[in-house]
């Protein structure tokens, strides 16, 4: 099942899908990669490295510093698609002049989704950034597109249903040709003009 369009407060409009999570391993801090479950051979193999907390997280994001970016946190893609998905959103980035992310995770440490994908988004290219971030939430299952600004990408609604399947069957390279869009997919709208006061004013007062 989806859902449709849901606001957040100040710059941001969320669209969200929902699908069963999946349980998944963890992110390690030495190679960002997942972790397998240990099988009986491997009991005596010590842990590589303690799981990232959010704060760790974020505080690596901010030095990015870059206007497109890919976080495949637990190791779903291959280093090809992860630059083929690059390079997508760098596309779209600099035609539009926007920011753009992608950002795959297995955990929310406990935040709902919307407010992970804020967080990230202001993290990686600052609160007043116009653009958008795709977030894969496989903990819940309820991937979103987050905006910023005036930014929108066509036909949301209609990209997660399609991709929800895939999602669902862990099959990320087939969602995100789905998902991801191309630059012409984003829209840039032009900003609301403030009313003029006196404008309004003038219109108010009877004929005399």
């Amino acid at each position: 099942m989806r859902k449709a369009i849901m606001p957040l407060l100040a710059l941001a409009l969320l669209l969200s899908g929902c699908r069963a999570p999946k349980q998944q391993p963890e992110l390690t801090e030495a190679t960002g990669a997942a972790t397998e479950p240990e099988t009986e051979a491997e009991t005596e193999v010590p842990t590589e490295a303690p799981t990232l907390d959010f704060d760790e997280r974020i505080t690596a994001l901010g030095e990015l510093h870059e206007t497109a970016v890919v976080l495949d946190e637990h190791g779903h893609l291959s280093g090809d698609a992860i630059a083929q998905y690059q390079a997508s959103l760098q596309a779209a980035a600099d035609s539009q002049e926007i920011c753009a992310a992608l950002v795959i995770t297995d955990t929310l440490a406990g935040y709902t989704p919307e407010r992970f994908a804020s967080k990230y988004y202001a993290a990686l290219f600052g609160e007043d950034a116009p653009g958008f971030l795709l977030l894969i939430n496989n903990e819940t299952g309820q991937d979103l597109y987050y905006y910023a600004g005036n930014v929108t990408v066509t036909d949301t609604d209609l990209r997660l249903a399609r991709a929800s399947r895939s999602l669902a069957d862990g099959d990320f390279t087939a969602a995100l040709d789905v998902l991801l869009p191309s630059a012409e997919d984003v829209l840039v709208l032009p900003p609301e003009e403030p009313e003029d006061p006196d404008e309004e004013q003038s219109e108010e007062q009877p004929e005399g």
